[in-house]
Protein backbone atom coordinates (compact mmCIF):
# COMPACT_ATOMS: atom_id res chain seq x y z
CA UNK A 1 0.00 0.00 0.00
CA UNK A 2 2.84 2.40 0.83
CA UNK A 3 4.43 1.60 -2.54
CA UNK A 4 1.18 2.32 -4.40
CA UNK A 5 0.68 5.59 -2.49
CA UNK A 6 4.21 6.74 -3.31
CA UNK A 7 4.05 5.74 -6.99
CA UNK A 8 0.61 5.47 -8.62
CA UNK A 9 -1.11 7.94 -6.31
CA UNK A 10 1.75 10.36 -5.70
CA UNK A 11 0.27 13.18 -7.78
CA UNK A 12 -3.40 12.41 -7.21
CA UNK A 13 -5.86 13.36 -4.47
CA UNK A 14 -6.36 9.67 -3.58
CA UNK A 15 -4.60 7.72 -0.85
CA UNK A 16 -4.95 4.11 0.29
CA UNK A 17 -5.00 3.26 3.99
CA UNK A 18 -5.90 0.10 5.88
CA UNK A 19 -8.63 -0.17 8.50
CA UNK A 20 -8.41 -3.08 10.94
CA UNK A 21 -10.68 -3.48 13.92
CA UNK A 22 -7.84 -4.19 16.36
CA UNK A 23 -6.08 -0.96 15.38
CA UNK A 24 -8.82 1.41 14.25
CA UNK A 25 -11.91 0.76 16.39
CA UNK A 26 -12.33 2.91 19.51
CA UNK A 27 -13.84 1.56 22.76
CA UNK A 28 -17.61 2.04 22.78
CA UNK A 29 -20.62 0.80 24.76
CA UNK A 30 -24.28 0.31 23.91
CA UNK A 31 -24.44 -2.05 20.92
CA UNK A 32 -23.25 -5.40 19.60
CA UNK A 33 -19.45 -5.43 19.24
CA UNK A 34 -19.72 -6.20 15.52
CA UNK A 35 -22.27 -3.43 15.00
CA UNK A 36 -19.84 -1.00 16.64
CA UNK A 37 -17.15 -2.20 14.22
CA UNK A 38 -19.58 -1.80 11.31
CA UNK A 39 -20.41 1.77 12.33
CA UNK A 40 -16.82 2.84 12.96
CA UNK A 41 -14.93 1.36 10.02
CA UNK A 42 -16.88 -1.06 7.79
CA UNK A 43 -19.52 1.31 6.41
CA UNK A 44 -16.97 4.05 5.78
CA UNK A 45 -14.57 1.73 3.92
CA UNK A 46 -14.33 2.01 0.13
CA UNK A 47 -13.70 -1.72 -0.29
CA UNK A 48 -13.08 -4.84 1.79
CA UNK A 49 -10.47 -7.57 1.56
CA UNK A 50 -11.69 -10.67 3.45
CA UNK A 51 -9.22 -13.47 4.20
CA UNK A 52 -10.22 -16.90 5.49
CA UNK A 53 -7.49 -19.11 6.91
CA UNK A 54 -8.01 -21.85 9.49
CA UNK A 55 -10.71 -20.12 11.53
CA UNK A 56 -14.01 -18.62 10.46
CA UNK A 57 -14.22 -16.20 13.39
CA UNK A 58 -16.61 -15.48 16.25
CA UNK A 59 -20.39 -15.59 16.01
CA UNK A 60 -21.85 -12.06 16.03
CA UNK A 61 -25.42 -12.92 16.96
CA UNK A 62 -26.52 -12.37 13.37
CA UNK A 63 -23.87 -14.21 11.34
CA UNK A 64 -21.43 -17.06 11.84
CA UNK A 65 -18.51 -14.64 12.02
CA UNK A 66 -17.66 -10.96 11.99
CA UNK A 67 -15.96 -11.26 8.60
CA UNK A 68 -19.08 -12.80 7.05
CA UNK A 69 -21.26 -10.05 8.55
CA UNK A 70 -18.92 -7.39 7.16
CA UNK A 71 -19.08 -8.96 3.70
CA UNK A 72 -22.89 -9.01 3.83
CA UNK A 73 -22.95 -5.45 5.15
CA UNK A 74 -21.02 -4.20 2.14
CA UNK A 75 -22.71 -6.37 -0.50
CA UNK A 76 -26.31 -5.80 0.57
CA UNK A 77 -26.16 -2.16 1.64
CA UNK A 78 -23.77 -0.61 -0.87
CA UNK A 79 -22.19 -1.04 -4.30
CA UNK A 80 -18.66 -1.20 -2.90
CA UNK A 81 -16.23 -3.93 -3.89
CA UNK A 82 -15.46 -7.03 -1.81
CA UNK A 83 -12.43 -9.25 -2.44
CA UNK A 84 -12.62 -12.66 -0.75
CA UNK A 85 -9.61 -14.97 -0.42
CA UNK A 86 -9.40 -18.50 0.98
CA UNK A 87 -6.15 -20.02 2.19
CA UNK A 88 -5.03 -23.42 0.88
CA UNK A 89 -1.91 -23.45 3.02
CA UNK A 90 -1.08 -26.79 4.67
CA UNK A 91 -2.47 -27.20 8.19
CA UNK A 92 -0.38 -28.40 11.11
CA UNK A 93 -1.45 -31.96 11.97
CA UNK A 94 -1.57 -31.09 15.64
CA UNK A 95 -4.21 -28.45 14.91
CA UNK A 96 -6.45 -30.40 12.52
CA UNK A 97 -8.86 -31.59 15.21
CA UNK A 98 -8.94 -28.13 16.77
CA UNK A 99 -9.86 -26.35 13.54
CA UNK A 100 -11.88 -29.08 11.80
CA UNK A 101 -15.23 -27.52 12.69
CA UNK A 102 -14.00 -24.12 11.53
CA UNK A 103 -12.81 -25.60 8.24
CA UNK A 104 -16.23 -27.11 7.64
CA UNK A 105 -17.90 -23.74 8.27
CA UNK A 106 -15.42 -22.02 5.96
CA UNK A 107 -16.07 -24.58 3.22
CA UNK A 108 -19.81 -24.11 3.67
CA UNK A 109 -19.50 -20.34 3.34
CA UNK A 110 -17.21 -20.72 0.32
CA UNK A 111 -19.88 -22.75 -1.47
CA UNK A 112 -22.58 -20.22 -0.52
CA UNK A 113 -20.50 -17.26 -1.65
CA UNK A 114 -19.52 -19.04 -4.87
CA UNK A 115 -23.18 -19.10 -5.93
CA UNK A 116 -23.31 -15.29 -6.02
CA UNK A 117 -19.74 -14.10 -6.47
CA UNK A 118 -16.16 -14.94 -7.40
CA UNK A 119 -13.49 -15.62 -4.81
CA UNK A 120 -9.80 -16.45 -5.05
CA UNK A 121 -7.42 -18.69 -3.11
CA UNK A 122 -3.71 -18.88 -2.41
CA UNK A 123 -1.24 -21.60 -1.42
CA UNK A 124 1.34 -19.55 0.47
CA UNK A 125 2.08 -16.03 1.69
CA UNK A 126 4.18 -15.15 -1.36
CA UNK A 127 1.35 -16.03 -3.75
CA UNK A 128 -1.14 -14.10 -1.61
CA UNK A 129 1.12 -11.04 -1.62
CA UNK A 130 1.41 -11.14 -5.41
CA UNK A 131 -2.34 -11.54 -5.89
CA UNK A 132 -3.16 -8.70 -3.51
CA UNK A 133 -0.60 -6.45 -5.18
CA UNK A 134 -2.07 -7.17 -8.61
CA UNK A 135 -5.62 -6.64 -7.38
CA UNK A 136 -4.78 -3.35 -5.65
CA UNK A 137 -3.06 -2.05 -8.79
CA UNK A 138 -6.20 -2.81 -10.83
CA UNK A 139 -8.37 -1.25 -8.16
CA UNK A 140 -6.28 1.91 -8.04
CA UNK A 141 -6.54 2.34 -11.82
CA UNK A 142 -10.31 1.88 -11.53
CA UNK A 143 -10.54 4.45 -8.70
CA UNK A 144 -8.34 6.94 -10.56
CA UNK A 145 -10.43 6.54 -13.71
CA UNK A 146 -13.63 7.14 -11.73
CA UNK A 147 -12.06 10.10 -9.96
CA UNK A 148 -11.02 11.62 -13.30
CA UNK A 149 -14.50 11.07 -14.74
CA UNK A 150 -16.10 12.62 -11.66
CA UNK A 151 -13.80 15.64 -11.89
CA UNK A 152 -14.58 15.99 -15.60
CA UNK A 153 -18.33 15.75 -14.94
CA UNK A 154 -18.06 18.26 -12.10
CA UNK A 155 -16.16 20.66 -14.36
CA UNK A 156 -18.70 20.14 -17.13
CA UNK A 157 -21.59 20.74 -14.71
CA UNK A 158 -19.91 23.89 -13.41
CA UNK A 159 -19.52 25.16 -16.97
CA UNK A 160 -23.19 24.44 -17.69
CA UNK A 161 -24.21 26.21 -14.50
CA UNK A 162 -22.02 29.20 -15.41
CA UNK A 163 -23.61 29.41 -18.86
CA UNK A 164 -27.08 29.11 -17.36
CA UNK A 165 -26.41 31.88 -14.84
CA UNK A 166 -24.89 34.01 -17.58
CA UNK A 167 -27.94 33.55 -19.77
CA UNK A 168 -30.24 34.30 -16.83
CA UNK A 169 -28.24 37.46 -16.20
CA UNK A 170 -28.51 38.40 -19.88
CA UNK A 171 -32.25 37.76 -19.76
CA UNK A 172 -32.49 40.14 -16.83
CA UNK A 173 -30.67 42.77 -18.88
CA UNK A 174 -33.04 42.08 -21.77
CA UNK A 175 -36.08 42.61 -19.54
CA UNK A 176 -34.61 45.89 -18.28
CA UNK A 177 -33.87 46.97 -21.85
CA UNK A 178 -37.38 46.00 -22.91
CA UNK A 179 -38.86 48.03 -20.07
CA UNK A 180 -36.90 51.15 -20.99
CA UNK A 181 -37.70 50.61 -24.67
CA UNK A 182 -41.41 50.64 -23.88
CA UNK A 183 -40.97 53.76 -21.76
CA UNK A 184 -38.96 55.43 -24.55
CA UNK A 185 -41.59 54.52 -27.16
CA UNK A 186 -44.28 55.95 -24.90
CA UNK A 187 -42.32 59.20 -24.51
CA UNK A 188 -41.69 59.45 -28.26
CA UNK A 189 -45.37 58.86 -29.01
CA UNK A 190 -46.49 61.85 -26.92
CA UNK A 191 -43.93 64.30 -28.34
CA UNK A 192 -45.75 66.21 -31.08
CA UNK A 193 -42.66 67.89 -32.52
CA UNK A 194 -41.27 64.59 -33.90
CA UNK A 195 -42.63 63.79 -37.39
CA UNK A 196 -44.63 60.58 -37.70
CA UNK A 197 -42.12 59.24 -40.26
CA UNK A 198 -39.28 59.56 -37.75
CA UNK A 199 -41.42 58.03 -35.02
CA UNK A 200 -42.05 54.97 -37.20
CA UNK A 201 -38.33 54.65 -37.91
CA UNK A 202 -37.52 54.91 -34.16
CA UNK A 203 -40.15 52.26 -33.31
CA UNK A 204 -38.76 49.96 -35.99
CA UNK A 205 -35.16 50.44 -34.79
CA UNK A 206 -36.09 49.72 -31.15
CA UNK A 207 -38.06 46.65 -32.20
CA UNK A 208 -35.13 45.38 -34.29
CA UNK A 209 -32.63 45.86 -31.42
CA UNK A 210 -34.84 44.02 -28.96
CA UNK A 211 -35.45 41.14 -31.37
CA UNK A 212 -31.72 40.85 -32.07
CA UNK A 213 -30.83 40.76 -28.36
CA UNK A 214 -33.62 38.25 -27.68
CA UNK A 215 -32.29 35.99 -30.46
CA UNK A 216 -28.69 36.20 -29.18
CA UNK A 217 -29.72 35.29 -25.62
CA UNK A 218 -32.03 32.38 -26.45
CA UNK A 219 -30.54 30.77 -29.54
CA UNK A 220 -26.82 31.54 -29.64
CA UNK A 221 -24.77 29.43 -27.17
CA UNK A 222 -21.31 30.19 -25.87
Amino acid sequence: IELINSSFLKNSNIILSTLYWKDDVSPEYGDRPQEIINNQIVRSADFIIAIFGEKIGSDTGKFRSGTIEEINEIIKKSSKKVFVYFSNKPIDRNKIYEVSENLQEIEKFKNEYGNYGIYDSYNDDREFKEKIKKQLNKLVLYIMDNDYNNQYKEKENNQKMYKLLKRMKNKSYFHILLFFSIVFIKIVSIIDTIPETYKGFIYLLICFCNCYIFFMIHFVHD
